[in-house]
């Protein structure tokens, strides 16, 4: 099931703000955050073409950020989604698949 989760475009684009050509003059973030946000539609974002103007933080947190539009779930339900992201284990070997 094709999902588009704005709290794995966070994750991702905390990974990949330290991904790049590996050089001495590289500093490591002194902080990297992970926001989730659980059942935010993702086609009510200003930053994904929504015009009524609801997630100006987020929108312009995008701008800052790098975007993924074509992301996908192991998982609908937010705890076993986010045991996936931490674990990088399918949900099948983390056993962990429902919420509570």
């Amino acid at each position: 099931m094709r999902i588009r989760f704005f709290v794995l475009w966070v994750a991702a684009s905390c990974v990949l703000s330290g991904c790049g050509d590996s050089d001495e003059s590289f500093l490591p973030p002194d902080r990297i955050f992970l926001i989730t946000i659980d059942t935010l539609r993702a086609d009510h974002l200003g930053t994904l073409g929504y015009p009524r103007g609801l997630s100006p933080f987020l929108d312009g947190l995008a701008t800052k950020s790098v975007l993924f539009t074509d992301t996908q779930s192991s998982i609908s339900h937010t705890a076993p989604s986010l045991a996936s992201m931490f674990t990088g284990l399918q949900p099948a070997q983390h056993q962990l698949l429902r919420n509570g």
